[in-house]
């Protein structure tokens, strides 16, 4: 079960997030804001491919993965759990904090600034 919850895991986050930079897509129209959206969205897919295949071939032969009476080898999974938690951590704080600057710029009355970051902000709960 651990071996298929890897896998999904690492779809479900990243889609997750590729589904809130579509959004921003919806909502900004700065032409740099969406440049930025379109690489962070790349980021976020590739990586999603590449940690989802991974994961799936984390081991050779792949029934290692969860049978561990086979001979073979895996990848050291601590370095590669390592690895997401720190790619996840700096696009969870790029995807909250895009938006900030734009809304900072905008017309709205200072009140309105602030309760709309107070919103996005909500992502770090």
């Amino acid at each position: 079960m651990f071996y298929l919850q890897q896998i999904f895991y690492k779809l479900t986050i990243n889609l997750t997030k590729a589904s809130i930079i579509l959004l921003y897509l919806r909502i900004f129209i700065q032409r740099w804001f969406r440049q930025a959206c379109y690489m962070l969205l790349g980021i976020v897919l590739s990586y999603m491919v590449a940690s989802t295949a991974a994961s799936i071939w984390q081991c050779s032969p792949i029934a290692l993965a969860w049978d561990w009476s086979r001979l073979g080898i895996c990848i050291n999974l601590a370095d590669a759990w390592l690895a997401n938690t720190v790619y996840s951590i700096v696009t969870d704080f790029s995807i909250l904090g895009l938006p900030m600057y734009p809304i900072y710029e905008s017309h709205f009355p200072a009140g309105q600034k602030i309760a709309l970051m107070m919103v996005f902000s909500l992502g770090l709960v």
